[in-house]
């Protein structure tokens, strides 16, 4: 991971980690068994987010998905990705998921760094 301590953070993206899978905004999912893979959607994705300019939040509602997240947060680690997960209730976590995808419904042009060079 490369991160440069002159740069600030400015974007924010997040993922559900939920009942085994990681699900992305644009409905895009990946499952545990998946993760592994290279050419799974969440890495794709990954791939789409500006090195050092954006950072991932994983709502995670259920501990019991907290093996995936770590392992998720692996994947990001070696793409260059920092991910960290939140830390509120679980109520409040799916509430702000369905916030983020709704946001990210109506402005899907901020959703990825190659939509804002669009003209």
């Amino acid at each position: 991971m490369k991160i440069d301590p002159n740069s600030a953070i400015l974007r924010q993206e997040c993922v559900l980690i939920e009942g085994g899978e990681i699900v992305l905004a644009d409905g895009g999912v990946t499952t545990a068994e998946d993760l592994g893979r290279p050419d799974n959607p969440f890495r794709a994705w990954l791939g789409k987010l500006e090195e050092n300019l954006c950072y991932v939040a994983a709502f995670i509602p259920d501990d019991a998905d907290r093996d995936l997240f770590y392992q998720a947060r692996d994947v990001a680690r070696g793409a260059g990705r920092h991910m960290q997960a939140t830390v509120d209730p679980p109520d409040e976590q799916r509430r702000r998921w369905a916030l983020y995808r709704s946001a990210a419904a109506k402005h899907p042009e901020t959703s990825t760094p190659e939509a804002e060079e669009e003209p």
